[in-house]
């Protein structure tokens, strides 16, 4: 069973700026080889996979991180607030 464009996306934020988590590590967490990520890397350079297919809600890709915040409201609230006040302070700079 191959996986949709959202689901790749979703993987792919994991590896890609501004997370740019090591491949091998989100290889272990979501049980997708690391060979696959980088081929589904080449295709959204090659533009064979849209980056607007982006889902927010995959279980089956979530850390338990994401899941505990997910379930939260208010600290996810706090969390992208947080970000968007860096990503802020950053571009000022």
């Amino acid at each position: 069973m191959g996986c949709s464009e959202k689901q790749k996306m979703l993987v792919l934020q994991k590896v890609l700026p501004p997370s740019s988590r090591p491949v091998h590590e989100v290889s272990k967490d979501t049980g997708i080889t690391a060979q696959t990520i980088y081929k589904w890397m080449k295709q959204l350079k090659d533009d064979t996979i849209h980056p607007d297919a982006v889902e927010d809600t995959i279980p089956r890709f979530k850390t338990d991180l994401e899941k505990f915040i997910l379930g939260r409201p208010m600290l996810n609230s706090i969390i992208h607030s947080t970000y968007k006040y860096n990503m802020q302070s950053r571009v000022k700079k």
